[in-house]
C-alpha cells in the first residue's frame, strides 16, 4: 500500500545522487510501521486459545494463560497442580538411571530386562549426545508394556493429563555414534517407534492421559506424524527454523493437534502458525 513516506522515497529515487537515494530508503524503512501482530487462533480445542509453555527450569508461578505446560518429573508437585494443562516430559527410547529423572522405566529397569539397544559386541549403548541417557529398544513389545503400564500409573496417580514423548527420531544415527546390529543401518527404526506409539497410546487414553509425540522424520515429517494415530497429536520442535507452517497444516488438516515449539528469537513465529491455525494448534515456546 503507498504510504507518504513510501511515496517520498520513490520519488527520491529518481534523483541521480545515489547518496541521497540510499538516505531516503533508510528513513523509509525506519518509519515504516511494524507488522501487524498475529491473527487471533480460530476458537477451537484449546480454552486459553492455544498457547503453551515447554519449561526447562521451575515452572513459573503465573501460567494460567497456558494450555499446555510440559515439564518433567522433577517438578510433578507443581505439575499436578495445573489440571487441563499438566503435560508430562516423557521419553521412549532413552532411560536414566534412578536419581537422574525418569523418562517412563529406569536404566536399571532396563538393563535388568535386557531392553537396552546393544553395540556389536553387547555392550549397551549410550546416547552419543547425553552420556546419562542409555538407549532403549522401543521396538520391543515387553518393554513397550512396561513403559506404558509405569507411565500410566504416574500420570493417573499425579492428575497429568497429557505427555510429550520426546525423541520419535526415525533416523537411529541422530542418537547412536555406533552401528546397531538389531537395526542395520538404521533399518526398521521408523517401524519400531510406530510400533511403540501404537503401543503405548491406548493404555494410556485408558486413564484419560493422551500423547504427543515429538517427531522427525525429515521431508516426511507431517506424513510419519499422521501415521501415530492415535495419539492424539505432536509436537514440531524448532517450529519455524526447522518446520514451517505446510508441515503443520499437513498434520492439523489431517486431524491431529500440533504443538508448534518455536525457539528465540520468536518474532513472526505465532503468525506463521496462526495462518494455518483451525483451532487444533498450540504455540509454544520454552523458558
Amino acid at each position: 500500500m503507498s504510504t507518504p513516506i513510501t511515496d517520498a522515497a520513490n520519488a527520491i529515487n529518481a534523483v541521480a545522487n545515489p547518496r541521497i537515494v540510499a538516505f531516503a530508503k533508510l528513513v523509509a524503512a525506519k518509519l515504516e510501521p511494524p507488522p501487524p501482530p498475529p491473527p487471533p487462533p480460530p476458537a477451537g480445542k484449546w480454552a486459553k486459545g492455544g498457547y503453551g509453555l515447554l519449561s526447562w527450569a521451575t515452572i513459573p508461578a503465573a501460567v494460567s494463560q497456558y494450555d499446555v505446560v510440559i515439564a518433567a518429573d522433577w517438578q510433578i508437585a507443581r505439575l499436578s497442580q495445573l489440571g487441563s494443562a499438566a503435560t508430562l516430559y516423557t521419553c521412549g527410547s532413552g532411560t536414566r538411571k534412578t536419581g537422574d529423572g525418569w523418562n517412563g522405566v529406569t536404566t536399571e529397569e532396563l538393563l535388568a530386562a535386557g531392553w537396552q539397544l546393544k553395540d556389536s559386541s553387547g555392550a549397551p549403548i549410550i546416547n552419543k549426545g547425553y552420556a546419562h541417557i542409555t538407549m532403549a529398544d522401543v521396538g520391543n513389545t515387553a518393554y513397550q508394556a512396561k513403559w506404558a503400564s509405569n507411565v500410566a500409573a504416574y500420570c493417573h496417580a499425579h492428575g497429568v493429563v497429557r505427555i510429550e514423548l520426546d525423541d520419535v527420531d526415525t533416523t537411529l544415527s541422530h542418537d547412536c555414534g555406533v552401528p546397531v546390529p538389531a537395526y542395520p543401518n538404521g533399518a526398521g527404526w521408523k517401524e519400531a517407534h510406530t510400533s511403540f506409539v501404537h503401543a503405548v497410546t491406548p493404555v494410556l487414553s485408558s486413564v484419560g492421559i493422551s500423547t504427543y509425540p515429538n517427531v522427525a522424520d525429515g521431508a516426511t515429517t507431517a506424513q510419519f506424524a499422521l501415521s501415530l494415530k492415535p495419539a492424539a497429536g505432536v509436537m514440531l520442535e524448532d517450529f519455524g527454523n526447522v518446520y514451517g507452517a505446510q508441515v503443520a497444516k499437513d498434520i492439523l488438516t489431517g486431524g491431529m493437534d500440533v504443538l508448534a515449539l518455536a525457539y528465540t528469537p520468536t518474532v513472526g513465529k505465532e503468525q506463521l502458525l496462526r495462518t494455518v491455525d483451525n483451532g487444533r494448534a498450540v504455540y509454544m515456546v520454552a523458558a
